[in-house]
Formats: structure tokens, sequence, C-alpha cells
């Protein structure tokens, strides 16, 4: 419902929503990630910039979701340093359990999104992983 109200930019009910469930710790990386997107959507980047480091949590998604938030910032040096932390985390993963779908698919994201790095890199050498 909280992404059916930011893809509507219904922001009232947006905050309601965010209101409501904001105390509950399950759903707090969630409610982080779509505020980073509000802002986002909203191009304000100030608070994009902000957000950014309450998208957390052990799942690799929510890291490779923060590696993407700071493409769209262009800060392509944070997101590789994440990108490659993720990348190591699930090659860990992967050698102990080389069938779990879950993690061929957040794999194949990581990847891509290190595409779009390696690219924006490219041509900007001076800027390499820090």
């Amino acid at each position: 419902m909280l992404r059916a109200a930011r893809r509507r930019r219904d922001w009232e009910t947006f905050e309601g929503l965010a209101a409501a469930i904001e105390n509950s710790s399950r759903v707090k990386e969630a409610l982080a990630y779509e505020r980073a997107l509000r802002c986002r959507d909203k191009l304000n980047f100030t608070g994009l910039a902000a957000s950014i480091g309450s998208v957390k949590g052990d799942d690799a998604a929510r890291a490779i979701r923060r590696a993407a938030l700071h493409c769209d910032l262009s800060q392509d040096n944070k997101a590789a340093e994440t990108l490659f932390e993720v990348w190591k985390d699930l090659k860990e993963r992967r050698a102990r359990d080389r069938q779990l779908i879950w993690l061929l698919s957040r794999e194949a994201w990581t990847a891509w999104l290190m595409k779009r790095v390696n690219f924006m890199m490219r041509d900007n050498p001076s800027e390499g992983l820090r």
C-alpha cells in the first residue's frame, strides 16, 4: 500500500501509512527504502542523500537497493564499494548452496549494477575506488 501511494504521488496517504507502521521493526527497512524512493521521485536529491544511510538490513537486496540509490546520485564510488561487499557476501553464500534461487537473483542484480558502475568509472578513471 505504501508503494502504491508513492507511485500515485498521494503524499498524504503515504505519510499516514508511514506513521502507522513506523514502530514495527519488521517493516522499518522497507519504510526507509520507500522514503528514499519518495525523495528520488520528487527530485529531492539532498533528502535522498540523507536517507540512503537508513536503507540497510541483513538481506543482500537492501545493499543492492542502497547501491542503486547511490547510482541515482551519481555516487559511483560508493555504489561500487557497496556492490563489491555484496558480491563477496553472495559468493560466500553461493559456495555453501549453489541452488538457491534468491541468491542467483541477487547475484544477477549485482552484476547488472556493476556493469553500470564500471561504465561510469571507465569514463572518469580519476574517480577510481578509494
